[in-house]
């Protein structure tokens, strides 16, 4: 299960990026996800709330974007974007002989948090 590790890294960044910007609690994190990463969302979601519980990533909403795959028509040459995981046919021709190169990356695309303010007094 990827998920796992993946959730691993994603709370690694999250944590080096809130003690970076003074963050007190990170609220939304969005993913941009290649077509063919395999990524199971629910179970990305579930991992990260179980590592992320007791931090200051606790109960931040993850947000799952699919990023469109470039691709070309060996047929009609038409240059396209796949971005359904079930139809790989030229949307002109529709042709199965396309090319397409990449789909497998997992970036962090935006991280929500809520700061703390520079003059704040810490109560006594």
């Amino acid at each position: 299960m990827h998920e796992t590790s993946l959730a691993e890294g994603m709370l690694r960044v999250v944590r080096d990026e809130a003690l970076r910007h003074n963050v007190t609690r990170v609220t939304e994190i969005t993913l941009r996800v290649g077509l063919f990463s395999a990524v199971e969302e629910e179970t990305l979601r579930a991992c990260f709330e179980l590592l992320a519980e007791g931090g200051i990533a606790e109960g931040a909403a993850i947000r799952v974007e699919i990023e469109p795959l470039p691709a070309h028509c060996a047929a009609c040459g038409h240059e396209f974007e796949l971005s359904d995981r079930r139809r790989f046919v030229c949307p002109r021709c529709m042709n199965a002989e396309i090319n397409f190169n990449g789909g497998h990356g997992c970036t962090i695309q935006s991280i929500s948090a809520e700061c703390a303010a520079e003059n704040e007094e810490e109560p006594a």
